[in-house]
């Protein structure tokens, strides 16, 4: 026990320095998210992103030193040199890290300094160790600069983002729908014009067949020849994912809202815009649905995702290009779609 207790002063020492390092370089690393630690200061100094790799061989040197000084030499050395590559290295194998060939270059001058230093003078045989050799402390010895090696190996995993508050380079787009364009008044397209792009539920009725067109409207078809059936009209209706109907009218959801159509007036083609009876707020929808991350997000457009003010988040645009609409990916080429607006009418443009 008295040796454990020795050892926990240059080890708690050596945390603090590695801490410290952390907090002062990467305020925003993935550590002090999991302990929910905001550090507040940022003092990027010169070459901070080599900093944590450059003391790695040190520290850890010091940390077997510490545990077990008469075995503080080149073995021990070329152990932490091992380790520290490794981890760099292996940072290449994922995605949330950086990798950096400068970081490589740091671990190897931090090695060369702590070459500098007389390692024979580290490795004094202590007598008073007389019992370091149970089995639990030299487990210890052994564990414990692993674990601290393991935060400075961590030192690159950053969250993904360029964003910053600042500005908005590196950061995705929301798409938004507005509720102004959502809950615009409803005019039908007669005829076999509209493509159908996003095929959902299906409705039939006697000599009628309605096909929902996925969050943009739904189809009217005519299915009294069973085998040649006829587009008579397209309902865009933003939001829609279901119909069902008492005969007399059409019951559709529209994101949160509950649309009531007539269904003789469609038929005869005299329904007029704004004749359908719109009830609102009647239904749950979720306003990250089509939001599959919010790391690359400015603060504003997070916000906005949240309070539901503007309208409902239909997909991204990439900073890197590309995107998404209604949870699906779309390319570069193809980022202007019909699902990525809708004009005053509710219609895709």
């Amino acid at each position: 026990m008295l040796h454990i207790l020795r050892s926990l002063g240059p080890l708690i020492s050596v945390a603090s320095i590695t801490l410290l390092t952390l907090a002062v370089t990467r305020p925003q690393h993935t550590l002090w998210q999991l302990l929910s630690i905001s550090p507040d200061f940022d003092l990027s100094p010169p070459a901070s992103g080599q900093l944590l790799s450059f003391i790695s061989v040190p520290l850890i040197f010091l940390i077997c030193r510490a545990l077990k000084p008469q075995t503080a030499g080149f073995s021990t050395w070329a152990t932490a040199m091992l380790i520290a590559m490794c981890g760099e290295f292996a940072q290449a194998t994922s995605e949330s890290a950086t990798f950096d060939w400068a970081d490589i270059l740091a671990v190897l001058m931090g090695g060369a300094l702590t070459l500098l230093f007389p390692l024979k003078r580290y490795a004094l045989a202590n007598s008073s160790h007389s019992n370091s050799n149970s089995s639990s402390y030299n487990s210890l010895r052994i564990t414990l600069p692993l674990v601290f090696a393991l935060p400075l190996q961590l030192a690159c995993y950053l969250p993904a983002s360029n964003c910053g508050e600042d500005s908005k380079e590196g950061c995705d787009t929301i798409v938004w729908l507005t509720w102004e364009e959502i809950r615009a008044d409803i005019q039908p397209e007669y005829g076999d014009t509209t493509t159908l792009s996003r095929p959902g539920k299906l409705l039939s009725g006697s000599g009628e067949l309605i096909v929902v067109d996925r969050y943009t409207g739904f189809h009217v078809f005519d299915t009294s020849d069973i085998q040649n059936p006829i587009r008579l009209a397209y309902i865009p209706l933003p939001g829609v994912t279901d119909v069902t109907s008492d005969g007399d009218n059409l019951y559709a959801n529209a994101f949160t809202d509950l649309v009531v159509l007539p269904i003789a007036a469609l038929r005869s083609r005299t329904f007029e815009p704004g004749s359908e009876i719109r009830i609102e707020e009647q239904l749950w929808f979720s306003s990250r649905q089509f939001i599959e991350s919010t790391i690359d997000l400015t603060d504003e457009d997070y916000e906005n995702l949240l309070n539901g003010n503007i309208g409902i988040a239909i997909g991204l645009d990439y900073h890197e290009g590309g995107g998404t609409r209604y949870g699906e990916y779309i390319s570069k080429t193809d980022v202007q779609s019909k699902y990525d607006t809708f004009d005053g009418a509710g219609n895709g443009t």
